[in-house]
């Protein structure tokens, strides 16, 4: 039934949403030999991209509207385009670190600063995408009965925070610029959101038991 792959959409979100929660911090903060840091960056971005759905089809049982559709869109691009950041950053290292020895540290780094600024570019890339994402994600939540307008309100503040830091920053990334990053931010707010679907799945059966009898109109 749609209702129950709705649910299982749901709690496979959450899971993946806490899993993300701990492979952020560790890839910024741990050092992993590199095949364990290719495969933390490989899972996150598809990771996220199936919590984004998640939280999606818990927003849809109250209103799947234009705007939630195309917020979990921008999200699932913006996964795509982080995990092709952060393959390219991982092979720039590898073969920075693998460069013939007798080449100079400044012939190093300038044969390195024109594919860098690739990856630099996805970086904003990424955040713009997510960013809109998020927006149009928190947005929905305004009127919903189990996220509420403070989360939303919050939400879709840091999101235009990381998109206005973007744009006056560019072409350097925020954190890169030495600006505020406000991607842990977002992260936070995120896990907050996770946290919340966790709580509502009881919400989430009472909803599908309705649909599930009949109700047409919009659950609340």
């Amino acid at each position: 039934m749609k209702t129950y792959i709705e649910k299982k959409w749901i709690q496979t979100g959450i899971i993946c949403g806490f899993l993300t929660m701990i492979i952020y911090p560790s890839i910024l903060f741990i050092s992993f030999p590199l095949n364990i840091t290719l495969l933390l960056a490989f899972a996150f971005g598809i990771l996220l991209l199936i919590a984004s759905i998640g939280l999606y089809h818990i927003l849809g049982l109250h209103n799947k509207s234009m705007t939630l559709q195309l917020g979990v869109l921008f999200n699932i691009i913006g996964c795509s385009v982080v995990t092709m950041m952060f393959t390219i950053q991982i092979a720039l290292i590898s073969l920075k670190e693998k460069a013939a020895p007798d080449i100079t540290r400044e012939i190093k780094n300038y044969i390195w600063q024109m594919p860098n600024t690739i990856q630099l570019g996805l970086d904003i890339v990424w955040d713009i995408f997510f960013g809109l994402g998020t927006f149009l994600i928190a947005l929905n939540m305004f009127n919903h009965p189990r996220f509420g307008k403070i989360i939303s309100i919050i939400g879709m503040a840091i999101a235009l925070l990381l998109l206005v830091l973007n744009i006056a920053t560019f072409p350097i990334p925020p954190g890169e610029a030495g600006s505020f990053d406000a991607g842990p931010l977002i992260a936070l707010w995120y896990l907050v959101t996770v946290i919340m679907t966790a709580r509502s799945l009881g919400w989430v059966d009472s909803v599908i038991n309705i649909t599930s009898k009949g109700f047409t109109g919009k659950a609340i």
